[in-house]
């Protein structure tokens, strides 16, 4: 009488079975033969190779990720971050560019090899025009980092700055426009998303 065997355990007893036979010692054949033995031993050499490889590689060159005192910054960072935000000027900022349009919660601009008016204008709380030292335009692609660019924008005047901004590729751009005070160590950014377009 044959009784039904499912296939994956006749596959294992008859794996079992070569195996057990290449390894018996009364049998000619060694068990370094078999094609299920080598194939594990090329793996196994592989992945060690692999790993020798990928460690010697992070022992040869420093990747600039972290710095020395990385531990006495860190515990300093909250005390750090509070500081910077007490610091930092109560501005009230406001950024237009020409023919905007609110695109999923970006601004698309027709701003693709062509330049468009981009007006930066700052306030105090009491909605006095401010004056900071500087104004500087970025602009950064995350897919593209070598078509990065900055400009400095041009006072108009009190609390107004201006500059005419061109994008060299379609799509999206992480822009900040930073105000600078005097000494140079405050500053307010202002961050916005732009949908370039033409």
């Amino acid at each position: 009488m044959m009784r039904f065997v499912p296939q994956h355990i006749l596959w294992f007893y008859q794996a079992s079975q070569h195996l057990h036979y290449g390894l018996n010692m009364s049998n000619k054949q060694s068990a370094f033969r078999s094609p299920w033995v080598i194939g594990w031993l090329v793996l196994l050499l592989t992945v060690l190779a692999m790993n020798i490889t990928m460690v010697y590689f992070s022992q040869d060159g420093f990747s600039g990720l972290v710095v020395d005192d990385a531990y006495e910054r860190g515990k300093d960072y909250h005390e750090n971050m509070r500081k910077r935000i007490e610091e930092r000027p109560k501005w009230n900022t406001r950024v237009e560019f020409a023919g905007a349009k609110n695109f999923m919660g970006d601004l698309k601009v027709h701003a693709f090899n062509k330049p468009v008016k981009l007006d930066y204008v700052v306030t105090d709380q009491q909605g006095s025009p401010v004056e900071p030292h500087s104004v500087t335009f970025y602009a950064y692609r995350n897919s593209d980092a070598s078509q990065d660019f900055s400009m400095q924008m041009s006072r108009i005047e009190a609390g107004h700055y201006q500059a005419e901004i061109s994008f060299p590729l379609k799509g999206v751009w992480d822009t900040y426009i930073t105000a600078t005070t005097g000494d140079g160590n405050i500053e307010h950014n202002t961050a916005q998303n732009i949908f370039a377009e033409e």
